[in-house]
């Protein structure tokens, strides 16, 4: 799964912005152009060396092969969709776990601050803060929707996202104990198996299709 992840991110990423020519953002274009292209072409070896040492360590090329088959659909459509004259190159830095700041390429080797913590403009009154909450979700910025929130409430909804990735990790650890059809899989996230992650195969490809509880069965 974290194979297949990174597989979509390098054959969507340049949709995002426009390479320039510095030294660096030259390396980048170059290697997402050559991974691009060895999609296209069906060349996994080619596309595997491509891959950081520390990605190759955990996936080795046998299995890194295996999923390329079976998402090769997805991966190619993803890869027909570039449009790299429109690209231009983006930045997001972590300054803590929780906070970010976004950094734009507008033209070669020139870097503009698009978004940081001192730029996000602080409501004024209860209907400014609900558009811009709505804004938030209707872009999906999880930064400036975490930066709307009171300190309190912040710190859970961080807390509870820590715990599900903790939950998520150990589930991984227990593959071998989950029952599906072959369409769909629940892989316990707790040691008593009370809440279940539902995996279901959508279009050749698995996607998350909810949570469940083992003793309802209603999704969470």
């Amino acid at each position: 799964m974290r194979v297949f992840y990174w597989m979509i991110c390098a054959v969507t990423l340049l949709t995002a912005g426009c390479w320039g020519r510095t030294q660096v953002e030259k390396g980048f274009s170059g290697a997402l152009d050559e991974y691009r292209e060895a999609v296209l072409s069906n060349q996994p070896r080619k596309a595997y060396r491509l891959l950081d040492s520390d990605t190759q360590q955990k996936m080795p090329y046998a299995q890194f092969e295996r999923e390329w088959k079976t998402n090769r659909r997805e991966m190619v459509h993803e890869a027909r969709r570039m449009k790299l004259k429109n690209a231009r190159m983006q930045a997001v830095i972590y300054l803590r776990k929780d906070v970010t700041a976004t950094m734009v390429a507008e033209k070669p080797g020139q870097w503009r601050v698009e978004d940081a913590p001192g730029l996000r403009p602080a409501p004024s009154d209860p209907a400014q803060l609900i558009r811009m909450l709505v804004s938030a979700l209707e872009r999906r910025d999880f930064s400036m929707y975490l930066s709307l929130l009171s300190p309190a409430y912040q710190k859970a909804v961080s807390d509870e996202i820590e715990q599900k990735i903790k939950q998520i990790e150990k589930a991984a650890e227990q593959m071998s104990t989950t029952s599906g059809s072959g369409e769909v899989a629940r892989i316990p996230l707790d040691a008593t198996g009370a809440v279940l992650l539902v995996l279901r195969k959508v279009n050749g490809a698995w996607r998350v299709d909810g949570w469940e509880s083992a003793r309802s069965g209603k999704g969470k």
